[in-house]
């Protein structure tokens, strides 16, 4: 049988050889990063490096986190708050994967706008006020039957916010004007439970108040108090709550 002699191209023996060998030059395309990816990309490493510093996780974030074995990612964006509270999640015992469930098919309602977390003040009850206290936070929720209001004063941060999640600014002028108004008042010395000897059942009129106030070491001091005839509003209840809607008007 006689051989068959295959030949090669040297070109190909060229080219084959060339095959695994770096140029010396990048061949593979730049990946592009748009702006708003670029953004994105920086706002997340800003906050992953400021959750880091400053262990800034939610109480009930950790919970959820703890309890169920949800993810930061997961609760992004929901309404913690509202959440534990609406399906009662501390008190009863519940399967991760229910709550789970659950959270994926009502989140839609339970978007969290800011306000929950900026008014769960009025939630809060405790002690009372003291000689020496510093006051941070003052908080008032007045409803006089046909206007309600709700305005939390942050002292400490120089914000305060009316009805809904917008912080505005306040000034040393009218921190200090804040902080003096309760003292003037004798906020202190209010009843922290007050109701009247002798309500009117067949009254149209109807005023029920609520004041909060947070001080720097984290203690809670209200006072609250419903009035079904005007002159049964306790002194001065009804000047502060004016006088304070002045100060932040100015």
């Amino acid at each position: 049988m006689k051989k068959k002699w295959i030949f090669i191209p040297a070109v190909c023996i060229l080219l084959l050889s060339g095959c695994g060998q770096k140029t010396g030059k990048d061949t593979q395309k730049p990946e592009v990063i748009t702006e708003e990816e670029e953004r994105d990309k920086m706002d997340d490493t800003v906050k992953e490096v400021a959750e880091a510093q400053s262990g800034d996780i939610s109480e009930e974030k950790k919970f959820m986190m703890e309890t169920f074995g949800f993810t930061e990612e997961d609760l992004e964006g929901v309404d913690l708050i509202r959440f534990i509270e609406d399906y009662e999640l501390r008190e009863r015992e519940w399967e991760a994967e229910t709550v789970r469930q659950i959270l994926e098919s009502q989140r839609y309602m339970y978007v969290d706008d800011g306000t929950t977390a900026i008014y769960s003040i009025f939630s809060k009850s405790g002690g009372t006020l003291e000689e020496g206290d510093i006051i941070t936070k003052f908080a008032i929720e007045a409803d006089r039957g046909n206007k309600e209001e709700r305005t939390v004063m942050d002292l400490a941060s120089g914000k305060y916010y009316s009805g809904d999640a917008t912080a505005r600014s306040l000034s040393d002028e009218q921190i200090q004007k804040i902080k003096e108004l309760v003292e003037k008042y004798g906020v202190s010395e209010w009843k922290q439970n007050f109701s009247e000897e002798e309500p009117d059942a067949d009254s149209t009129y109807s005023f029920s108040w609520l004041f909060v106030i947070e001080t720097e070491d984290g203690k809670y001091c209200a006072y609250n108090g419903y009035c079904s005839k005007p002159d049964s509003i306790p002194d001065h209840v009804d000047e502060t709550i004016d006088r304070v809607d002045e100060i932040l008007s100015e």
